[in-house]
């Protein structure tokens, strides 16, 4: 266990520095929250989730989240 700790940088977790910056993504992720559903609302908490959805599918966002 301590060399599985060792090699996770230590017993006490640490803010790292190196930040990976993300790019800006395309505007075809928001597009379907700004038409709308028609004449049906849309809760916010459902919107949410669409966004970030589709969010995650993106190849600069999706994988940046988990690292």
């Amino acid at each position: 266990m301590k060399k599985t700790r060792k090699k996770l940088g230590g017993f006490i977790p640490r803010r790292r520095n190196k930040i990976k910056k993300l790019k800006m993504p395309d505007e075809k992720h928001f597009e379907p929250l700004i038409q709308g559903m028609g004449d049906r609302k849309v809760s916010t908490t459902m919107a949410t989730v669409r966004l970030m959805t589709s969010l995650l599918k993106d190849s600069n966002i999706g994988e940046g989240l988990f690292l």
